[in-house]
């Protein structure tokens, strides 16, 4: 059997755990909501991805920024 790999998207750790229980592979990636704005929020989750060798790849890391300061310039 080839290699393979998985990425998921939102996952809590309940439901990274529930999926080590029924999957073959072992997902790679998390993609989550992240910035410094929820980096205290999703502090668990991250000591779990690194525990377990999941990668965690932010998205909105930047525009959330934005939007917390609409008046600021910054990515206009």
């Amino acid at each position: 059997m080839p290699d393979r790999s998985i990425g998921v998207s939102n996952f809590n750790i309940k439901e990274l755990e529930y999926l080590f229980n029924i999957a073959h592979v072992k997902p790679a990636v998390n993609q989550i909501s992240f910035h410094p704005y929820n980096w205290a929020e999703n502090r668990a989750l991250l000591r779990f991805h690194q525990k377990h060798g999941i990668v965690t790849e932010a998205y909105n890391s930047l525009s959330y920024a934005q939007q917390k300061n609409s008046t600021s310039s910054f990515l206009s």
